[in-house]
């Protein structure tokens, strides 16, 4: 028997038989549970054991990437009212005016392989790091997971720290209109290797920072084969070692750092 799990091999058996969750659900049911001020993004990622794939949810500028074969493989897109207003879940009518709904949201279904790495994160993450600095980072095995997350976290911190760095942040300011003005560039014109170069709009973006990595793994797990208790080995896949880190040093317990 083949299944997939989001469990470690010891877990695998018994959350095989787990029930899979809608993820567009999911966030219907905790948006509507939820009766706080304030309002929040969210993304969720799961593997279904059934159909060997990856389901997912994403509203706001949360989201995730499926890395295979040092590829990406699959992005979530950026859900926005217009730049720098993402959507979001806001407790409606008691704390806010109006609010997004689950319906809003961007859903997946893709085909998962062993091998296969998973990169999810706050919007403070894809702000200030571009694809190529995260491939640079991708764990070779499940053991690497704690420590690629950790790197990556800790990257995405320095870039959005760092006035200079032309963050995807800046980037897509500039694509949207909204760089400086010329009287502006002019203020900020630089000397460059002896040459003057025009002041232009840089910058990391200070946000909350959270990062979380899994690679998916295929392990020998032991099922019933008949009504006796006898068992046998079979190959099961799983989304075995997961890494959470967030900008504060080395925290992996999934909280958001501003």
């Amino acid at each position: 028997m083949d299944s997939w799990t989001l469990e470690p091999p010891a877990a695998a058996a018994a959350a095989a038989a787990a029930a899979v969750v809608d993820p567009r659900a999911a966030l219907d049911t905790a948006h509507k549970l939820t009766k706080l001020p304030g309002s929040a993004t969210a993304c969720v990622v799961q593997l279904c054991p059934e159909k060997k794939s990856l389901i997912a949810a994403n509203l706001g500028d949360s989201g995730f990437i499926v890395v295979r074969d040092g590829l990406i493989v699959l992005r979530s897109s950026p859900k926005q009212h217009f730049f720098d207003c993402p959507l979001q879940f806001g407790s409606y009518p008691e704390h806010v005016d109006g609010t997004d709904t689950a319906d809003d949201a961007e859903v997946f279904q893709f085909s998962a392989q062993p091998g296969d790495i998973i990169i999810a994160g706050s919007d403070g993450l894809w702000d200030n790091v571009y694809n190529k600095e995260l491939l640079e980072l991708m764990p070779k095995t499940a053991a690497g997971v704690d420590d690629a997350a950790d790197q990556i976290a800790r990257l995405a911190r320095r870039h959005a720290a760092d006035p200079e760095f032309a963050s995807p942040y800046t980037s897509e300011a500039k694509a949207q209109g909204l760089d400086w003005p010329l009287w502006m560039k002019v203020m900020n014109t630089k000397i460059v290797d002896g040459k003057p170069k025009l002041g232009e709009l840089t910058g990391g973006k200070m946000d909350d920072i959270t990062v979380l990595v899994a690679m998916v793994e295929e392990t020998d797990v032991l099922v019933p084969v008949d009504g006796t208790g006898s068992s046998s080995s079979s190959g099961e896949s799983s989304t075995s070692g997961n890494g959470v880190a967030d900008a504060v040093i080395s925290s992996r317990n999934g909280s958001t750092a501003p």
